[in-house]
């Protein structure tokens, strides 16, 4: 009874739906195009911000290699060509120890994890843009048990009465990307993802060379104590013949006093000298996140003088493309492609928003009929939102966009710029040091003639014995200032392949 009662009621609009329907599809075009004329308009709102030329920014950059930054950031990123060679074992220096303790680093620092952490976040947020992309499905069952209104638009028996009203169907919808929003939207992800990749880089780097540097001032200490005590020797020797002379009336205790003087202010450095290495082996320990006790550290000093005198001078011209394995690059770089992409999905925002909505399922009022075939619904068509008076709210939000991008920019020609004088500093250094030891080099060289020249003599038996210890004494003292020369040399290196992003400029 009931079911025949539902199959006769007709409401009166139901006859012309079919006509109504196809008008609709007629219309579509003419509403959309009524849409985009009421859009709102983002004309005036743009950045101000420029990117500087690489010859503006340091005067001996070349402007052979200026390319890859010469382009209009507006719609592309810059972007910067590696052609630099890579180095074996990171800075060449081939000692198994600093490549164990490099690696120990970048395997258990925890400032690494926290990087690669930032990596998996950044891949997660550009997986949930891309599936926004994809058609969007859900399924839902829903039961009602109601009281039906006596004056809504149910008649009886309906009305009146307690039913259970039942759906079970499967909905989709899915944006269409007319305006590029979406494509921008998955840009910007996809920057952010290189972004926290390359700041994972400059961590690795950074770190890198936080290990070197300390590892080296290891070598440094261990050059200067073995120093200290040939020095301590020599001037044992020199109070031994000092104090035999002043017994047998030949010399005053003056000279002992300043030999003994000598003799204490090297004890003193020597104290100091422990006092740093126990210092930087607690860095050490901290930088490959490890006690301090279980840092086992021998190291072979001639390994390092001999990559000293290997290293010449680097480069005098800085070419800028040699600059493209920074990291810290590489992160403004594509902080501005972010920013950009921002931009032109902010400005889709502008026109209207256009999904394809539909859905598929069964419908009925009384649980039991809910299966049968007449319970049937379908239904397909688009959803438009435009936005009629959010102008003020979205041209405002993009001069926040705009205002972004300003800064990224900024930010990269700022960074940029540092490079350039990290790059220039360790260039210009080079060859200053190589003046340095060709003039260090004179002097070690008269030195240790006017030392052979005293140990002739003595052996002839026209010098007394202190005068050779005393040659000594002064060589000595020379090769310390090489000590300090050979660690600036390799500390110049360190600077400069940490300054071209881990690789050797070319010559």
């Amino acid at each position: 009874m009931k079911q025949k009662l539902f199959q006769a009621e007709k409401f009166p609009h139901q006859k012309n739906a079919q006509k109504k329907y196809l008008t609709s599809h007629w219309l579509l075009p003419f509403v959309l195009l009524g849409s985009l004329s009421g859009c709102a308009s983002f004309s005036g709102v743009n950045p101000f911000a420029q990117l500087k030329l690489p010859s503006a920014l340091a005067s001996n950059v070349s402007s052979e290699a200026s390319f890859a930054l010469i382009q209009n950031v507006s719609t592309t990123a810059p972007v910067v060509r590696p052609s630099s060679v890579q180095l074996q074992n990171w800075l060449g220096f081939k000692d198994a120890q600093l490549n164990q303790l490099i690696d120990l680093a970048l395997k258990q620092n925890p400032n690494l994890a926290i990087a690669q952490a930032r990596i998996r976040k950044a891949q997660s947020a550009l997986g949930i843009l891309g599936q926004s992309q994809n058609i969007n499905a859900t399924g839902s069952f829903d039961a009602t048990r109601q009281l039906f209104s006596e004056n809504a638009i149910y008649p009886p028996p309906i009305a009146g009465s307690v039913l259970t009203t039942s759906t079970l169907q499967a909905a989709f919808s899915w944006e269409l990307d007319f305006f590029g929003k979406q494509k921008a939207l998955l840009n910007a992800g996809g920057a952010q993802v290189q972004v926290a990749q390359a700041e994972l880089k400059a961590a690795q780097l950074g770190l890198s060379a936080q290990v070197a540097k300390s590892y080296l001032s290891l070598v440094k200490i261990e050059l200067l104590q073995q120093n200290y005590l040939a020095t301590t020797e020599l001037i044992k020797q020199q109070e031994n013949l000092l104090s035999q002379r002043i017994k047998a009336g030949i010399d005053n205790q003056a000279e002992l006093f300043k030999i003994q003087a000598n003799k204490a202010e090297l004890q003193y450095k020597l104290a100091v000298l422990q006092e740093q290495k126990q210092a930087l082996r607690y860095v050490l320990a901290a930088l490959t996140a490890q006690p301090e006790s279980s840092l086992v550290i021998s190291i072979n000093t001639n390994t390092f003088v001999e990559q000293a005198k290997k290293i010449n001078s680097q480069a005098s011209q800085l070419y800028l493309d040699e600059l493209a394995n920074r990291p810290d690059i590489q992160v403004a770089k594509w902080r501005v492609e972010a920013s950009n992409s921002d931009i032109q999905a902010t400005k889709a925002q502008f026109y209207p928003n256009i999904n394809l909505v539909g859905f598929l399922g069964l419908s009925s009022i009384g649980l039991s009929q809910l299966l049968d075939s007449g319970s049937t619904q379908v239904g397909v068509g688009p959803a438009v939102r435009l936005p009629l008076f959010d102008g003020g709210r979205l041209r405002a939000y993009l001069g926040g966009k705009t205002a972004d991008f300003d800064i990224a920019l900024e930010s990269y020609n700022s960074v940029l710029l540092e490079a350039l004088k990290e790059a220039s500093d360790p260039i210009s250094a080079a060859q200053a040091i190589v003046q340095q030891q060709n003039a260090h080099q004179q002097l070690l060289s008269h030195l240790q003639q006017a030392y052979e020249l005293a140990n002739q003599r003595y052996q002839s038996g026209l010098n007394n014995r202190l005068i050779v210890l005393s040659s000594q004494y002064q060589l000595q003292e020379a090769n310390r200032a090489q000590i300090e020369l050979q660690i600036k040399v390799l500390d110049n290196q360190i600077q400069l392949v940490k300054a071209f992003g881990g690789v050797r400029p070319s010559s």
